[in-house]
């Protein structure tokens, strides 16, 4: 398992349901695919809610490396 995968799994949802905004993103079969692939694993029930993980890690790690 990689870094980056166990604190996906680690992270809890932190938005509720009046702070969520839905945007529509075009992106790559394959990297749809991919999303769809972490969902199952992480034992998500959406693909918003692993996109999210994914911007909340890059995230973090970007203000961890940027000090």
């Amino acid at each position: 398992m990689s870094t980056l995968h166990a604190r996906l799994m680690d992270q809890p949802g932190q938005a509720t349901n009046d702070e969520l905004v839905r945007v529509s993103l075009e992106m790559p079969r394959d990297v749809l695919a991919w999303i769809d692939g972490l969902n199952a694993q992480l034992g998500l029930q959406s693909r918003g809610a692993t996109i999210t993980r994914l911007i909340q890690e890059i995230r973090g790690e970007a203000e961890i490396t940027a000090d």
